[in-house]
C-alpha cells in the first residue's frame, strides 16, 4: 500500500506540469499587416511598446527604449548599431515588470497592467534600400516561424503610411519571454530616428490566470478521484 502511496504522490506534480505547459506556452500567429492603415483597422491600443531605432550620433537621442504609447514616459539607453549586423534581443514580462534587453543592453520598465494578449512586431523603413528585419523568434520556448521584415523599396523614399510590417501574435496569457533577432540594413548615408527601427507594441489583456481548457479539467478530475479511491482503500 505504501509503494501505492509514494506512486500516486510522485505523479501528481509531473501531472500538474503536464498540464500547465500547453497553458503557458499557448499562443497563435494572427499573421502580417502591410502598413500603418492595416494596423490603425485592426482597431488596438498599445499602452506599452519596447523600441530599437537609430539616433542621431552625440545627440542623446534613445535607441533602446520601453515608452507608452504618446512617448510621454521613456526609459532608454543609447546603443552604437553597425550597419548589417545580427543583434539578439529578449522582451520579458513578468506581470508587473517589462525588460528589454538588446545585446547585453538593458532597459526595464514597471507597468499597472497585470497581461498582455497581443505581441505586435513591427519593422519600418522609410530610406531608400534600407531594412529592418526581426527574425530567429521564440515566445516562451516556442518557435515562431514567421519574421516581421521591411525594405523600403519606393526610389523616392516610403512615407508614414507605406514603411512598415507588422507581425501580429495573439492569444498571449501571463508572463512571458520573447527573444529574437534583429538587423538594421542602410545604403548610403546612415539613418536616423524612426527611418529605420522595429518596435514591439503590447496589447493589454485581461485575467493573466488563464480559465483551464477541457483537457487540463478531465485530468484534474482523474487526480482528485484517484486520491479519494486511495483514501477508502486505506480505511479498510
Amino acid at each position: 500500500m505504501k509503494h501505492h502511496v509514494l506512486a500516486l504522490s510522485l505523479s501528481l506534480p509531473l501531472m500538474g506540469v503536464a498540464l500547465a505547459a500547453p497553458q503557458a506556452n499557448a499562443f497563435s500567429i494572427a499573421g502580417h499587416l502591410d502598413g500603418e492603415q492595416a494596423f490603425k483597422d485592426l482597431g488596438v491600443e498599445t499602452p506599452w511598446a519596447a523600441e530599437s531605432r537609430i539616433g542621431i550620433e552625440g545627440a542623446g537621442d534613445y535607441e533602446i527604449d520601453i515608452h507608452n504609447s504618446d512617448f510621454s514616459d521613456v526609459t532608454h539607453q543609447q546603443f552604437s548599431w553597425v550597419n548589417g549586423q545580427a543583434y539578439d534581443f529578449s522582451l520579458s514580462f513578468d506581470g508587473s515588470e517589462l525588460i528589454y534587453n538588446v545585446a547585453g543592453v538593458t532597459v526595464s520598465k514597471t507597468v499597472t497592467q497585470s497581461n498582455f494578449s497581443d505581441l505586435l512586431i513591427r519593422t519600418t523603413a522609410r530610406q531608400t534600400g534600407n531594412s529592418a528585419e526581426v527574425r530567429n523568434l521564440f515566445l516562451n520556448g516556442v518557435e515562431i516561424s514567421q519574421t516581421s521584415f521591411f525594405q523600403c523599396q519606393d526610389a523616392s523614399g516610403c512615407d508614414f503610411w507605406n514603411s512598415s510590417q507588422y507581425l501580429h501574435i495573439s492569444d498571449v496569457s501571463g508572463p512571458f519571454t520573447l527573444t529574437g533577432t534583429s538587423i538594421f540594413s542602410w545604403e548610403g548615408k546612415r539613418p536616423t530616428r524612426s527611418n529605420l527601427a522595429y518596435q514591439i507594441k503590447l496589447v493589454e489583456g485581461g485575467d493573466s490566470q488563464p480559465v483551464p481548457e477541457p483537457a487540463s479539467l478531465l485530468g484534474l478530475g482523474l487526480i482528485v478521484a484517484g486520491a479519494s479511491q486511495l483514501k477508502r482503500r486505506r480505511s479498510r
